[in-house]
């Protein structure tokens, strides 16, 4: 799918940098947008992570959070820092497939269908320069 100007704002915090795609997809259909371009849906690590992806948002958008029942990150790493809207994980039905969206206003994270079409951010990670080297 091609996206004109989708990118309005983007944000680099330490080794990665946090873009948001101002575009409605499906989290399957976002997630593919992100590995394409980029690294992957954005994976919150942390407090500081969330305040840096919640100052982009114009409306609610994507993470790379998935349930089946709720996952690591869509990169696979392990979800340690979470910070989900009240009962939004209490009121869950166990067979519902749901993906995890931050809300634009609180900055708080919630469950929806993954076949609704939200923005998202996406993720890059920046190499370090020391990690660079020369091939001769």
């Amino acid at each position: 799918m091609m996206v004109d100007n989708p990118i309005i704002a983007d944000f680099k915090q330490g080794p990665s940098k946090f873009i948001f795609v101002n575009t409605l997809m499906t989290w399957d259909m976002a997630r593919t947008h992100c590995r394409s371009l980029y690294t992957d849906l954005a994976r919150v690590n942390n407090v500081s992570d969330n305040e840096q992806i919640f100052a982009l948002l114009p409306r609610n958008s994507w993470i790379g959070l998935h349930r089946r029942p709720w996952s690591p990150w869509s990169d696979q790493t392990a979800a340690n820092f979470t910070n989900w809207e009240v009962d939004q994980l209490v009121n869950l039905d166990n067979t519902l497939v749901s993906c995890g969206a931050v809300n634009t206003t609180t900055g708080l994270w919630f469950n929806v269908s993954c076949a609704e079409k939200h923005n998202f951010i996406c993720q890059k990670l920046i190499p370090n320069q020391n990690d660079m080297f020369t091939i001769f």
